[in-house]
């Protein structure tokens, strides 16, 4: 009984980390100038960074999460306690999409690489990138670029 009271008390305080993170809009603008506007969750602390979206069995259609490293780097991300499928798009410095990886795979610990200097990592359900039609060179608009 001690255990089970201990785990959803855990749980509780895991979801009121998750909603305490910081939200903004993110617009991904095509290079037809099409715009898609996400609410992203703004994962910024190294624990945001390393639960992201651990956990959810839901990601609303206009939402998201975004991961801002404090320099451009090679990116290395997972999907290990995901269970939603994702798109995840790269970003560099400039707000550029530099690469794209589409329908993760829930629950992989297969890695995922950049590919490129990436700043920031977008993930949004997957299909939503082949379905607004965003491609690499596509521009993310966001607070952290200057």
């Amino acid at each position: 009984m001690i255990k089970k009271i201990f785990f959803i008390l855990s749980l509780f305080a895991f979801n009121m980390n998750v909603n305490a993170m910081v939200v903004e809009r993110s617009v991904i603008q095509t290079q037809s100038g099409q715009q898609y506007i996400f609410d992203t969750e703004v994962a910024r602390t190294d624990q945001e960074q390393s639960t992201g979206l651990m956990f959810r069995t839901i990601l609303p259609q206009h939402h998201g999460m975004l991961f801002i490293y404090p320099f451009p780097q090679l990116i290395t991300m997972w999907m290990k306690n995901c269970f939603i499928p994702l798109d995840m798009m790269f970003i560099d410095a400039t707000g550029r999409i530099c690469h794209i990886v589409r329908h993760t795979i829930p629950n992989s610990t297969h890695h995922i690489y950049s590919n490129c200097m990436a700043k920031a990592v977008l993930e949004i359900g997957a299909g939503l990138t082949n379905a607004y039609n965003i491609h690499v060179g596509d521009r993310l608009i966001a607070p952290f670029i200057r």
